[in-house]
């Protein structure tokens, strides 16, 4: 009993103690999700957290209209459900940005031209302030049952002024 009143004490301290406000929604209810300040490049929606992923890319960038703002440019990656017979492969194409001030996500539009969905690709930033590029290279990509795979060899670039990408 003392071991669970403990733990429970533990978790309370790091929650805020135990007097903090309960999410809306319930005490069990997750809290919501701080909003990006969508004000500056076209193309950026808010939204929640990623979906869960492996083998993605994530790269640092400074904010165009922000230079005291570190943003993190997450690209594609990777998620397995399943067991056996019922595993399942899923292959991302996304690109969100956090941004490490506001602790927000927020996705950007590629609909017209982005990379095609890929985990295990390499990504680095060249240039400074406003006039950062993300080049992306290779990864691959698999069939939904994970038996067969394409290993691609692209080049990707992402500007991180007009938040747009190019193929290289």
């Amino acid at each position: 009993k003392k071991a669970r009143q403990k733990a429970r004490q533990r978790a309370e301290a790091l929650a805020g103690g135990a007097d903090a406000p309960a999410p809306a929604g319930g005490a069990d209810a997750p809290a919501p999700a701080p909003v990006l300040d969508t004000s500056g490049p076209a193309g950026v929606s808010p939204c929640g957290v990623p979906s869960p992923r492996l083998y993605f890319s994530m790269v640092a960038s400074r904010h165009v209209d922000a230079e005291s703002d570190i943003h993190l440019v997450l690209f594609g990656g990777e998620l397995m459900t399943g067991k056996g017979r019922s595993q399942r492969m899923q292959y991302f194409k996304d690109t969100m940005v956090f941004s490490v001030g506001n602790k927000a996500w927020a996705k950007v539009d590629t609909a017209a031209c982005s990379p095609s969905a890929r985990s295990g690709h390499h990504a680095a930033v060249v240039g400074a302030g406003a006039a950062q590029t993300m080049y992306m290279f290779g990864g691959e990509f698999g069939n939904a049952k994970g038996t067969s795979f394409t290993h691609l060899n692209d080049t990707w670039a992402f500007d991180s002024a007009s938040r747009r990408w190019s193929e290289v």
